[in-house]
């Protein structure tokens, strides 16, 4: 895996001549980091937002309230602000620097936003799920208790005491019950087990395949054809994984009305070779695998 960009803050070089930038403070308990093909958005420590386009720095949403930011396939930002507010920045990057309030999501302890795509959807730390389409705001009461949502396209959850569930179009239940995170494409879910393995499948054929060498797991995050775990160790493991039939795989799911080729398992996870990460996000695009990772001193590696 071979990175292409590593933003520090600070003006240093590092010695591979990569290009460093220094952002003040150090990352939040729980960071979150959106991506959407060039385009990436992180919240700092002092609950600002940084945005960039490829390796360079772009002009972002001037706020010191962000609980989270998500970007969807409009390329349109929306912040998760203190005071349960949505607020997105009507045009396209870079003309990023003016919010308009979305929607009051009512969650007065929302921590977590995501852009399915369709939608913008936000987490209460007391488990209750809203999304916005514009202004008109609705509650997901199958999705009621989760500790985690993830997805685009589909809207999946953690829910009570691991049950994973997801929302495409009609409720589909996981046969998981122990799962302490979830991300999910149009076409694949994962989930991360209390154990730290990881299993993945495929929305048309709901069985949940293991993800092999991955054992200490605490967050996953999927984009079409890759898949990224980070792990306690704060070091990241990735795999590849694809809808269509690839000669000499072994399959995994079968033809379906939905895929017309069998799916082959996903591919043994091997180390990125990153460490000291706090939050991770690949791709953001049908055919964007790049993986964003957030280092413990602020740093924003891409890899692809």
């Amino acid at each position: 895996m071979r990175p292409i960009l590593a933003l520090v803050l600070s003006v240093a070089a590092c010695s591979t001549g990569t290009r460093s930038v220094r952002q003040p403070g150090s990352p939040t308990a729980e960071p979150q980091i959106a991506v959407m093909g060039e385009w990436s958005c992180l919240v700092a420590a002092d609950h600002q937002v940084r945005c960039f386009w490829g390796h360079a720095s772009v002009a972002a949403p001037a706020v010191d309230d962000a609980m989270g930011v998500a970007i969807g396939a409009s390329r349109r930002v929306c912040i998760l602000r203190a005071g349960r507010a949505v607020w997105c920045a009507p045009g396209k990057p870079p003309t990023w620097t003016e919010l308009e309030p979305l929607v009051d999501t009512g969650i007065r302890d929302a921590v977590q936003i995501l852009d399915t795509g369709q939608e913008v959807c936000a987490r209460g730390r007391s488990g209750r799920v809203v999304c916005a389409t514009g202004q008109a705001l609705r509650d997901e009461p199958a999705l009621l208790g989760a500790s985690r949502i993830g997805g685009a396209s589909q809207l999946c959850a953690v829910l009570p005491p691991g049950r994973v569930r997801c929302s495409f179009g009609e409720i589909i239940d996981v046969p998981i019950t122990d799962a302490v995170d979830v991300d999910a494409t149009q076409q694949t879910g994962c989930a991360v087990h209390a154990s730290g393995h990881v299993s993945c499948w495929r929305v048309d054929h709901v069985v949940p395949v293991p993800v092999e060498g991955i054992t200490d797991a605490t967050r996953v995050a999927l984009g079409m054809y890759r898949g990224c775990v980070l792990q306690r160790s704060g070091r990241v493991a990735c795999w590849t994984h694809t809808p269509f039939a690839i000669e000499g795989r072994v399959a995994c799911w079968p033809r379906t009305p939905f895929a017309t080729e069998w799916t082959p398992c996903p591919s043994p996870a091997r180390d990125s070779g990153l460490a000291n990460i706090v939050s991770i996000a690949v791709g953001g695009g049908n055919h964007d695998a790049r993986l964003h990772a957030l280092s413990r001193d602020g740093s924003l590696t891409v890899t692809e």
